[in-house]
């Protein structure tokens, strides 16, 4: 039977749209996902009803090399019209993604813990783990609150000679509420390091350091002080600080005065006996009078000798109560009065 040409075309495209939408899908239009090179020729793209002009050139095109490129385009070009499929990530790839996704995790208002020190000169280091307290705000802190500094309607700054500050009321509270979190560390310290500065002591003290049932030594250790800058840096005699916290133990060749003394001894107090006649302000301070400032060359001097004495000590993990600029020397974490950081992770130097 003899079958007109516009009934086999129309019987041909009727067949087309008889398939189902997924496939008429895939045989009109290339899958993106695959290049053009591995796609088979789509002879059924050009309907059959299709003017003879554009059969040719539907041919022409499905006939072309495979390496052959795109109408308007020049040959060679990497343009594509379709997308590529993904290249599998290489293995430096892999890690570079890692690194960027832990540095997104790290919370804004606690920076990454980091090594606060340069390797030694050999360039070895040892691993620790710190768990470090901030002491609780002190009677010196009290008076700087009621006494605004630092603007020209402001009055100047007067030091109130308030020697080896100790801790407030508000302060002991603070302190004692971190009982539960100093009892809960994790890992466990294996030695405690206090300042031997009051505030320290205390603030250890009202968070249960060296009390019933601890069984971790406590050492009290000079080179965690601060730096000298008001009279509340002055410090006390070790004879007068281990008769008021017998808990603690104190270095047997612990100086006298173990704070910045001053050029000629300008902190250095009057009476340095401790026990015969307690301790007084230093004779050359008076009401008015100045306290001269620890250098920056001592203070970083000192930083360097307390990271050698961390790095030396056999244990791994050390609970330190200390100040704001030590913690943040050694940590880099910038504590609030009272605030403890757990499980900070430092490299310092051998």
């Amino acid at each position: 039977m003899r079958c007109h040409a516009s009934q086999l075309a129309q019987a041909a495209s009727c067949t087309a749209f008889q398939r189902p939408a997924s496939t008429r899908r895939q045989m009109v239009h290339p899958s993106p996902a695959m290049p053009r090179s591995h796609q088979a020729p789509a002879m059924h793209a050009t309907p059959l009803h299709a003017s003879p002009a554009l059969q040719r050139c539907a041919m022409r095109q499905r006939l072309a090399p495979a390496h052959a490129a795109p109408h308007g385009r020049a040959a060679g070009s990497t343009e594509h019209a379709w997308p590529l499929p993904p290249r599998p990530y290489s293995r430096q790839q892999t890690s570079i993604t890692v690194s960027q996704a832990q540095q997104r995790a790290q919370p804004a208002s606690q920076p990454a813990s980091q090594p606060a020190s340069q390797p030694g000169a050999g360039g070895r280091t040892v691993h620790k783990v710190l768990h470090v307290v901030r002491h609780g705000p002190s009677e010196m802190s009290a008076y700087m609150s009621l006494h605004r500094y630092g603007s020209p309607h402001q009055e100047p700054l007067r030091d109130p000679m308030l020697f080896d500050a100790r801790l407030s009321a508000e302060g002991a509270r603070v302190a004692r509420a971190l009982r539960g979190a100093v009892a809960a560390l994790h890992p466990p310290p294996e030695a405690v390091l206090v300042s031997p500065l009051t505030r320290c002591l205390q603030t250890a003290q009202c968070a249960g350091v060296g009390g019933e049932g601890w069984d971790v030594p406590v050492q009290v250790e000079p080179l965690l002080r601060e730096r000298v800058t008001l009279s509340s840096e002055v410090g006390r005699h070790p004879g007068d600080l281990a008769a008021e916290f017998p808990q603690f133990s104190f270095p047997p060749d612990m100086p006298a005065v173990w704070w910045w003394a001053g050029e000629g001894g300008a902190n250095t107090p009057a009476q340095a006996s401790g026990a015969a006649g307690g301790w007084g302000a230093p004779a050359s301070l008076r009401p008015g009078a100045s306290i001269e400032k620890e250098p920056e060359a001592e203070y970083t001097a000192r930083l360097a000798a307390l990271r050698a004495v961390l790095a030396a000590r056999p244990e791994r993990v050390l609970l330190l109560v200390s100040h704001w600029g030590v913690i943040r020397a050694l940590t880099g974490r910038e504590l609030s009065a009272g605030q403890m950081a757990a499980g900070v992770e430092v490299e310092l130097p051998l």
